[in-house]
């Protein structure tokens, strides 16, 4: 009686063991079908929590240091720069492979880009300065000021340095009824991000061309401009060098400056004559500034040189230059026993809806003397779009084939060119003399138009363009260089397609702080997981 008592009263334990068992064995069928179901579905389920593809593309920082993209198409990537970051190149890390490497610096990319000049000045200058001097008060400059070689001229930030409009109390310079800051010594314009300095006219109503213009001139060779804006000048800023017996080499640093509203925004020239035996070298380190609104060049480049020798290589790097008539213009010359050298780099801009051209290119010369052209611009990692004519190249031999002799082969590689009547156009006025320019590893899109051209050969040589990319997807990259977009005898044998590593075009801005974000642009970063 006692075991059948026992036994019942055991039944219970045995149930609810059994129960636990079954339990166990349901959770562990459900979890089986919820691995199967993400193993079958965890693509789409991917795509849903990631749908840019991020997980398989990188923007990796100098020292290695490796972050995902915030937003990612095949063309353009938005990233945030990380922390501990430092100087160096920035690559892109895609399914098909490994980018080029663009240059990052750390710094600040502030541009002034309104007016907070002051409405008043305290005092009144004109004339030459005599000693080491500091403008740390709002002034009214009534005629030229000219500081002499050897003499420093430092301008606090904060300052508003007003112009008087069309007239010029000393009656010098280049424009005898214009105001010019003319500098042989050294200029320090020293304004800050919370305190700019501003150049601007005292007009009731403003004009490009009421003042001169800042002149850097023959022997200055160490004047630095920073966080500054200029306005309604005929040149904002000119870096000359003209005739100085003896060398006269001409040189400034211009970053963070906003240019607008002049003529021209900055001038560049070298122009020896003869009969001084002298070699000048002119250029400037043009970074991180706002050239826009002038009603000729952003940026004007001239190199010509007569008996003598002159060198031109500015760096231009890391601008945005839009909405004057011609973007950069570059011309170089050379005449009667004359030899220019021309290294410009044009590198990391955004050159965007000029009136003309983004960029125009012209090299000229060779007479009976026996003068030569030598240029080599670089034009690298640029991003240009809706301009007319996005590159403009000129070759100009003047005289017969044996006067002189003219080299020009420009490097046109690693930019975006889009959206344009003309990408580049490769024009010549004779066919003789070197003209081989590099054009690889560019993207060329929004050609569609059947009155545009990503490239015109327009000379009667023959242009290779191997290793580009031609559209803005996987499927256009793949049908190679379209014909009804090339315009004379061009040439691409091995275009760049949705299996070639992706290039980088432009990274705006070059230049940044941890936690700012930037943009990339260039082709085959990838959208979706593989």
């Amino acid at each position: 009686m006692k075991q059948n008592q026992s036994q019942i009263a055991a039944a219970p334990n045995r149930v609810v063991w059994r129960f636990s068992r079954l339990a166990l064995m349901v959770a562990m069928l459900l979890i089986a079908l919820f691995a199967q179901a993400t193993s079958i579905f965890g693509q789409n389920l991917a795509d849903r929590v990631d749908p840019g593809g991020r997980k398989n593309t990188a923007v990796i920082f100098p020292d290695d240091i490796s972050t995902r993209p915030t937003l990612l198409t095949e063309t353009e990537l938005e990233v945030t720069i990380p922390g501990r970051v430092v100087d160096g190149d920035v690559v892109v890390s895609a399914p098909t492979g490994t980018s080029n490497g663009v240059p990052f610096k750390i710094g600040s990319s502030f541009v002034p880009t309104e007016a907070g000049e002051a409405e008043t000045w305290e005092s009144t200058v004109s004339g030459v300065i005599s000693s080491d001097t500091i403008w740390n008060t709002n002034l009214l400059l009534t005629g030229d000021v000219t500081v002499p070689a050897g003499i420093t001229l430092t301008i606090d930030s904060g300052i508003t340095i007003f112009t008087a409009a069309n007239i010029d109390d000393q009656n010098s310079g280049v424009w005898t009824d214009k105001t010019e800051l003319i500098v042989f010594g050294t200029l320090l314009v020293n304004g800050s991000e919370s305190a700019p300095v501003y150049f601007t006219s005292d007009a009731a109503e403003k004009a490009p061309g009421n003042w001169g213009g800042i002149q850097i001139r023959e022997g200055s060779t160490t004047s630095e401009l920073s966080n500054c804006m200029i306005r309604y000048a005929v040149q904002g800023i000119s870096i000359t060098s003209v005739k100085a017996p003896g060398g006269g080499d001409a040189w400034a640093v211009i970053q963070n400056c906003s240019i607008q509203y002049n003529e021209i925004g900055i001038n560049i020239r070298a122009n020896a004559h003869w009969p001084d035996g002298v070699h000048l070298h002119v250029g400037a380190e043009i970074k991180n500034n706002l050239i826009a609104n002038n009603t000729e060049e952003g940026i004007h480049l001239r190199n010509r040189c007569g008996y003598q020798s002159a060198t031109t290589d500015s760096l231009i790097v890391d601008n945005v230059i839009e909405n004057n008539n011609t973007g950069i213009y570059m011309w170089i010359d050379s005449w009667w026993l004359g030899h220019v050298d021309d290294r410009t780099v044009i590198q990391n801009n955004t050159i965007n809806n000029n009136i003309t051209y983004g960029i125009y290119a012209e090299a000229m010369g060779g007479d009976i003397s026996g003068s030569d052209t030598d240029a080599k611009p670089v034009i690298e990692n640029n991003l240009l779009y809706e301009n007319p004519t996005n590159i403009f190249l000129m070759l100009s031999p003047m005289g017969a084939q044996d006067y002189g002799f003219q080299d020009f082969q420009p490097t046109i590689r690693y930019n975006t060119i889009r959206d344009a009547e003309f990408g580049i156009v490769m024009s010549e006025l004779k066919p003789y003399d070197i003209f081989a320019p590099t054009i690889d590893h560019n993207v060329f899109e929004g050609f569609d138009d059947p009155s545009s051209y990503a490239i015109a050969n327009q000379t009667s040589r023959t242009l290779n363009v191997d290793n580009n990319y031609w559209g803005s997807t996987p499927g256009e990259w793949d049908l190679g260089m379209p014909a009804d977009s090339i315009s004379g005898t061009v040439y691409s044998s091995s275009p760049l397609d949705s299996s070639s590593p992706p290039i980088i075009t432009r990274m705006a801005p070059g230049i940044g702080q941890p936690w700012d974000n930037v943009t990339i642009y260039g082709a085959n970063f990838g959208t979706r997981l593989r």
